[in-house]
């Protein structure tokens, strides 16, 4: 599709779902209002103190596996009749202190949390002078500045606040803050992306600007003076409107885009893949799409980037389904593939989800907070929730909004409607978490090496072999040793795998047998110099793969002669690092058919294999 730059429209009136629009409410702006089912409710609780998970309950609230550390109601906030909405969290590189930046309808809330059991709000930042208050704001970071955005808020803009400013504050006197900047490229927004990477804002869903909706490209890396650096509409999805997005520099699995920055977009019936690495000349990838879609709401990429986790916020509603979350495979950005969808066992509407160490947090409305285990992600398991609507087990728009779950000293943040501000800790195996973790083989010897960040009821770790067939066998284990909040490193070698690929995992084993997967990795054992695995397909009619690995660092050449001695092609040439595997590919396409010659030339070795090539 071609790259487009879009104006404005002078009016856009779509109603969301024609002919239900009473079952869920008014629909504004492209989006389902609260209906009435969603009014507020009593508070259940002021300001709390923590209780534990046992027996299914953390004081009145249903949980597993997650501890309550602190609630501050909406009184806590000075919010009024206003409920809570969006919620992100910073960490001052300087004390170390850690703040949750929550939204209200009205304003912006700043809580100190660095002991999370005693909060302490500090103040707030009102919404933009004119403006009116909203259901929807929304809030990201970027070098020590918040940017804030609302939606259906008349000439709001984007809220540009200095951070710093919370430093010293003890929450004695609640400050009423101003802002530090603002950017006026648009009136409203859905919500706001960050690349902390790059230093570019992405506001989705705006209005009243110049980029009708889709992605407006804004460079805040001078977070004083933000400028508007391109437009991206994807027409190919309804409308082109971005609900939300998340914005990274590309290291996954394709490598084609590897290294570029590209957006994954949820735009209300599809997901739209994006590289936006030239902001003048942003350029359309793959799409997504599925014919029981209600509404794509929002979704974030697994750690290695190989899937994206999607939402659908109006399914439940539409289909009288469970909660379901749709499991993308984006292997290839150009074609992404549905791969799986998890279906929950309650059928609460789902809203807001992020990914942190191999662990998926969705705030799940009227379900509250649902954690899922997704090293395996054919197969989802859930492994932990905390519901902060007790009452209310209803498909409605009530409950949790929104979790931040990447605080360093584990604390997730977690925000409910009515009901306030959560702070939760996972308990047992959940709250093991990895830092790193490396697998180096030398000759027939494999190192693992892997840092926790914390651990709690680990009874061992182990180095498990994936066979063929899927089974799985220990090939080396090792003391947990005591629970820690502090990071502490491990490592163990082994020479009980066999040469060859293989697929390894390590996997910490808790103190009542329960067992939870903290990382994968594809490796190598390079039995003598190196090991080469021959051409494929051989005959061969269009192009041939050949892979070698080296058990040591070197250059390595990979030459094609025919039968007569003369050199055909040169398929690499460079350095080769050990235990890496090397793929090299022969175009034979406009060969003669004959036989020839591969030779790998190392700086220690030099082997050669037949290569046929047909017709």
């Amino acid at each position: 599709m071609p790259n487009r730059i879009f104006r404005p429209l002078v009016a856009v009136t779509v109603s969301l779902l024609l002919g239900v629009t009473g079952a869920f409410g008014q629909v504004q702006d492209g989006k389902t209002l609260a209906p009435a089912d969603a009014t507020p409710g009593a508070d259940i609780a002021s300001k709390g103190a923590s209780a534990t998970c046992a027996q299914g309950f953390a004081d009145v609230y249903p949980c597993e596996n997650v501890d309550l550390l602190a609630h501050m109601d909406r009184t806590a906030f000075e919010a009024g009749h206003y409920r809570l909405n969006d919620i992100w969290g910073w960490e001052d590189p300087d004390t170390g202190r850690r703040y949750v930046l929550q939204g209200l309808e009205n304003a912006t809330a700043f809580v100190d949390i660095t002991d999370p059991t005693v909060p302490v709000f500090l103040g707030k930042l009102p919404l933009t002078s004119g403006a009116r208050a909203s259901v929807w704001r929304d809030i990201k970071v970027y070098d020590n500045h918040a940017f804030i955005v609302a939606d259906g808020a008349g000439s709001h803009g984007m809220q540009v606040f200095d951070l710093t400013q919370l430093r010293g504050l003890t929450g004695a006197a609640p400050v009423e803050f101003a802002e530090t900047a603002r950017y006026e490229g648009f009136g409203s927004a859905h919500n706001v992306v960050m690349n902390e990477a790059t230093g570019f804002a992405f506001a989705v869903g705006s209005s009243r600007g110049q980029c009708d909706r889709g992605l407006q490209m804004i460079d805040v890396r001078d977070p004083r003076r933000p400028l508007l650096a391109g437009c991206f509409l994807d027409q190919r999805t309804r409308r082109g409107y971005v609900h939300d997005a998340q914005c990274v520099v590309y290291e996954g699995p394709d490598t084609s885009h590897q290294g570029r920055e590209i957006c994954f977009a949820s735009n209300e019936d599809a997901v739209s893949i994006v590289d936006v690495t030239d902001k003048a000349q942003p350029r359309a990838l793959g799409v997504g799409a599925y014919p029981t879609s209600g509404y794509v709401h929002q979704g974030w990429l697994s750690d290695d980037q190989r899937y994206f986790y999607q939402n659908d916020e109006l399914d439940e509603r539409v289909f009288g389904e469970n909660t379901r979350t749709l499991i993308w495979d984006v292997m290839d950005l150009d074609d992404p593939q549905l791969a799986v969808e998890y279906v929950h066992d309650t059928p609460a509407i789902d809203h807001n989800l992020y990914i942190s160490d191999g662990l998926l947090f969705q705030a799940n409305y009227t379900a509250g907070l649902r954690v899922l285990d997704i090293a395996d992600p054919d197969d989802p398991v859930a492994v932990g929730h905390f519901d902060t609507t007790p009452d209310d087990n209803q498909t409605s728009f009530n409950g949790t909004w929104s979790v931040y779950p990447w605080f360093s000293d584990g604390t997730v943040a977690l925000s409910s409607r009515s009901e306030g501000l959560f702070l939760l800790n996972l308990t047992g195996i959940l709250a093991t978490r990895l830092s790193s973790f490396s697998a180096a083989a030398a000759n027939e010897t494999v190192a693992f090496t892997w840092t926790m960040r914390r651990q709690a009821g680990v009874a061992r770790f182990e180095v498990q072999r994936v066979r063929v067939d899927g089974t799985v066998e220990v090939v080396a284990s090792i003391p947990g040793g005591t629970d820690s909040v502090e990071a502490r490193e491990f490592s163990l070698e082994t020479d009980d795998l066999p040469p060859g690929r293989s697929l390894v995992r390590l996997v910490s084993v808790s103190v009542d047998g329960s067992t939870r997967q903290l990382a994968q990795e594809e490796l190598f054992v390079v039995p003598g110099t190196h090991v080469v695995t021959g051409a494929y397909p051989n005959p061969a009619t269009e192009s041939a793969r050949m892979r070698l690995v080296v058990a040591n660092a070197q250059d390595v050449s990979v030459e094609v002669f025919d039968l007569a001695g003369r050199r055909v092609a040169l398929l690499h040439q460079g350095r080769v690092e050990p235990g890496q595997e090397l793929i090299v590919d022969a175009r034979v396409a406009g060969w003669p058919a004959g036989r020839y010659w591969v030779r790998y030339q190392g700086l220690n070795f030099s082997d050669a294999r037949m290569l046929v090539v047909g017709r």
